[in-house]
């Protein structure tokens, strides 16, 4: 039992807050399928789950010798993923319980590799914005996860110390940027996520419905 009373909980956006592999993976596919390339599920789950749209976008076209445009295909993917997030975009059961409960009693924030825009526009959609204190995005820190620089930066805007925050995290990227900015990690591993290796987290759990105050203040 840690001797530092946490005093705030640190969201992963997605596959923590939101159902979004699936339809990240649906609108790679729609969007990588303009270039003639076709992602199947194993290649999305082998190379873009959580290594970054970038990284994607690289081994994808190494694999098919195509050239992309990196630009114009996140453009498309964007518009996809809104498409797609407007029509089937929901929160992973459990979470809205949690913000609810968590958020009379700990700061919370949101700390992702996605863009502002991009986090935003899911908060909104799914009207749980109002819940978090602090966003912290792909654009405030020179590298994403699985450096730690997002959760440094958090702890910065924060104001607290790395033992006072918990992160809950889906995948080892994740876990990785918690663990080595000194935060204290809680593993929700899901579909897309479930054959990584999930060992560095300080607790593994089957879904944040498991998440309450008493584990938090176990670790």
């Amino acid at each position: 039992m840690s001797n530092h009373k946490i005093k705030a909980i640190l969201f992963d956006m997605d596959g923590v807050i939101v159902d979004s592999e699936p339809l990240h993976f649906e609108a790679h596919k729609k969007a990588l399928a303009q270039f003639g390339i076709e992602l199947t599920l194993e290649d999305y789950m082998k190379f873009g789950v959580s290594a970054g749209d970038e990284a994607l976008y690289e081994k994808m076209s190494e694999l098919f010798g195509v050239l992309i445009n990196k630009s114009e295909i996140s453009k498309i993917k964007k518009q996809f993923y809104r498409e797609i997030f407007n029509e089937k975009g929901k929160m992973i059961p459990g979470v809205l319980e949690a913000l609810r409960t968590f958020s009379k009693k700990y700061k919370l924030a949101v700390v992702s590799s996605g863009s502002m825009n991009a986090i935003e526009f899911v908060l909104e959609k799914l009207d749980i914005k109002n819940y978090f204190n602090l966003i912290v995005c792909g654009e405030d820190a020179k590298r994403a996860k699985p450096f730690p620089d997002l959760y440094l930066k958090a702890i910065e805007l924060l104001s607290l110390e790395k033992e006072s925050c918990v992160a809950i995290e889906d995948s080892e990227t994740g876990i990785a940027a918690a663990k080595d900015a000194g935060i204290k990690c809680i593993a929700i591993p899901n579909e897309f996520t479930k054959n990584q290796d999930v060992s560095r987290a300080d607790m593994i759990l089957s879904s944040i419905k498991e998440v309450d105050e008493k584990i938090i203040n176990e670790l």
